[in-house]
Formats: C-alpha cells, sequence, structure tokens
C-alpha cells in the first residue's frame, strides 16, 4: 500500500512564469515591484483580524490584491483605493472575505499582486509555477499522557499524518496498516506544531500506542510563500464549497506519474472519502462460532467519484495479516468466506485500507469479539 513511511523526497525548484518573476536576480535589479512581505502568514478573519502585502512601487500605476483557493480559484479581490498609486511603500489588506462578503472557510489561500501602469504591467506571484517539495517528518514525537503529537516543519506545508501498525505480509516485506489519519492534508505554519490525538484508531475502540508494531507517519508538501492560513470559520467548509463548483471527475491512466505524493490534485480529488467495515455472519453471543464471515467494505463522503477515478488499490486486513489485495476493485466490495473459527478467543480487528496510488486514502475499521470456548459436554 502507500506507504507514509517510505516515501521519497521529491526535489524543490520553481519554474519560470511567462513574463517576468519577481525574486529572481535579473528581475530585481528592474522590478517595479520591490520589496513584497505579508503581515502574516496567519489570521482569524471573524475576530476582526486582517491580512496585509506590504510593497514598494518604483512607478506610478494602479495595483489589485487577487486571492485565490487551492484550486487556484478567486475568492475575493483588493483595489487600492486610488485610481493611480504613487511610487514608494504602499500595502493593500484582505479581511477574509470572499466576493460576496462571507468569510471563507478554514484553509490556505495565496496573495498575488498585480499592477501596471503607462507602459508597464508587473505580477508578484510565488504561487505561478511553484513546485513543492515533499518531504517525510521526522523529529516526531508522541505524549501518550497528554495526547499531544509533536513534530517539525521546515517549511510553511500542507500535513498529511497518519497511525498505524506493522503488517504481516506473506512475503516478508515491511507495510503498515492504517488505522487512523490524524491530520489529513491541511495546512500549517513552519516551526514546532502540536495536533491532539487520544491514540485512538478512527472507531474509537483500538489503543494503537498498545501495540508493539505502533508508529506515525507523517508527509509534509511545501506552500508557496505567499500562502496565508485562516483559521475561526468552522460554519463554511473548503470542501463543500469545492464540491459546489461541480468540477469535472477527470479520468487518470495507471501509469500516471504527474500526480504522485499528491501533486496537481483538486480538492475534491485530494480529499480522502470516509470508509465503513461492516461484518456480516457472526452470532449472538452464547451461540456456536461461525467458521466464516463476510466482509463488506463501502466508502462514503462527497469525494467518492473523484477518488474512484484514481487507480486505486483495496487492501484488507485481520489482525494486521492479509486478507486480500486488489486493484481498481468495484465499489461496494464484499469479501466472502473470511476464516475466524481457528482464531484466538478475544478481540480481532478487521481493516480496509483503500488507496489512491496519488495519495488519498480511506481507513475502515471493524472489531468482534470471540468468547472462550466452552468445553465439549462429559457424557457419562
Amino acid at each position: 500500500m502507500f506507504n507514509l513511511y517510505f516515501l521519497i523526497p521529491i526535489a524543490v525548484g520553481l519554474n519560470a512564469a511567462a513574463g517576468m518573476r519577481i525574486g529572481s536576480k535579473a528581475a530585481a535589479r528592474i522590478a517595479v515591484i520591490q520589496n513584497p512581505s505579508m503581515s502574516s502568514l496567519e489570521f482569524t478573519p471573524v475576530a476582526g483580524q486582517s491580512v496585509s502585502l506590504a510593497f514598494r512601487l518604483t512607478k506610478p500605476g494602479r495595483c489589485l490584491l487577487v486571492i485565490s483557493d487551492r484550486d487556484g480559484v478567486e475568492m475575493a479581490r483588493v483595489e487600492a483605493a486610488s485610481a493611480s498609486l504613487k511610487p514608494g511603500s504602499r500595502s493593500l489588506s484582505w479581511d477574509g472575505k470572499d466576493r460576496q462578503g462571507s468569510y471563507v472557510a478554514d484553509e490556505a489561500y495565496t496573495l498575488a499582486l498585480a499592477c501596471s501602469g503607462k507602459g508597464w504591467s508587473e505580477t508578484w506571484d510565488p504561487a505561478s509555477g511553484f513546485v513543492p517539495e515533499v518531504q517525510l517528518i521526522r523529529r516526531v514525537k508522541y505524549n501518550s499522557q497528554d495526547g499531544i503529537l509533536t513534530y517539525h516543519l521546515d517549511h510553511l506545508s500542507r500535513v498529511h499524518f497518519q497511525a498505524s501498525l506493522k503488517a504481516n505480509m506473506p512475503d516478508g516485506t515491511a507495510n503498515f496498516v492504517v488505522y487512523r489519519t490524524i491530520v489529513n492534508r491541511e495546512p500549517r505554519l513552519d516551526g514546532t506544531q502540536t495536533e491532539a490525538w487520544t491514540g485512538f484508531d478512527e472507531t474509537g475502540t483500538v489503543y494503537l500506542p498498545s501495540f508493539p508494531n505502533y508508529g506515525v507517519g507523517g508527509v509534509a508538501t511545501s506552500l508557496p510563500e505567499n500562502t496565508v492560513i485562516v483559521h475561526g470559520t468552522p460554519s463554511r467548509s473548503a470542501l463543500n464549497d469545492a464540491v459546489l463548483r461541480g468540477i469535472p471527475v477527470r479520468k487518470f491512466g495507471s501509469d500516471d506519474h504527474d500526480h504522485m505524493h499528491h501533486r496537481r490534485l483538486m480538492t475534491v480529488e485530494d480529499w480522502s472519502p470516509g470508509s465503513t467495515v461492516t461484518l456480516k455472519g457472526l452470532r449472538p453471543e452464547g451461540e456456536p462460532l461461525p467458521e466464516t464471515i463476510e466482509v463488506d467494505v463501502k466508502l462514503d463522503g462527497p469525494t467518492i467519484p473523484w477518488f474512484l477515478s484514481q487507480p486505486t488499490t483495496l487492501e484488507i486486513y485481520l489482525d494486521e495479516s492479509l486478507l486480500v489485495k486488489l486493484e481498481q476493485p468495484e465499489h461496494p466490495y464484499s469479501l466472502q468466506n473470511v476464516k475466524v473459527g481457528d482464531l484466538k478467543p478475544g478481540r480481532h480487528r478487521i481493516v480496509a485500507n483503500w488507496y489512491s496510488r496519488f495519495g488519498p486514502l480511506a481507513d475502515g475499521i471493524a472489531t468482534f469479539e470471540l468468547p472462550e470456548k466452552k468445553p465439549a459436554a462429559v457424557k457419562h
């Protein structure tokens, strides 16, 4: 399966955008927009906060601040009060509202500055042509007593953290079964970060740190320097905004390498659906144990069509032992005749990891209890 522990970092770089890019040595000598600087990399609009972009103009002109979401969709624009700004230090501020005057959802947004004057035009937008760096997050600590996960980021990044148990693979290779997605591709600032996590799986019944084969893995995807993170608007969902746009479901080839590690995925493509595992055939307590059961796996949530359009694999495990691995399985999927009659008494786990080769993963868990077998009655 796609495994956070064995990702290969991708080299960072910038592709030259059309026209002059502010920030290069050649551009710095002739740039009209100079010294662009954001007042903050995060803010809470509902608390009355705003974010400002300060800059210096070397020629008179008009300037426009354009705010876009992670899909590049324009959410708002701020025009300078004056039709023509004089040369000198200037700034434009965004209050965190969209073009309809509503607060935007909690997410990461980019600020781009476009200015023009007599015989010239120039844009500052580090997000244009940006190639993200994907890295494993290595300095990770989990305090089970406080329920706090601590880690360090070298860059402003989109973060993906999962908790897993090491699997028993038939060929002896290393693999991990994901039991909990702790952080699902959410933006975080650089530096030391903390996340609250109780240590339990998605169902709240399996305490993962109690297992010797437990581990936590994280991946960080860097974001461009003109990114700002919005907090404090839980009533609005960035995913719902993206779904309502009606983005067409595109088909990806199995040999597609352009979208590995979540690269260039739209919000609806990158957002993992939920997953439900249902066990059929278990008998009420006191009745004879079944020899086999049926395992049904069903995805849920609004992003299913976009997820299933990607090259996906389904792995189903019983207590970290692989039962089946399928490429492009039908949905929903049913696995028949799973043997449980020979299992030891106690609690057991069925886990389904349904994942895209590009990174999104849906994890579903179901547990069941097998009682002690009653000794056979002695005939006299």
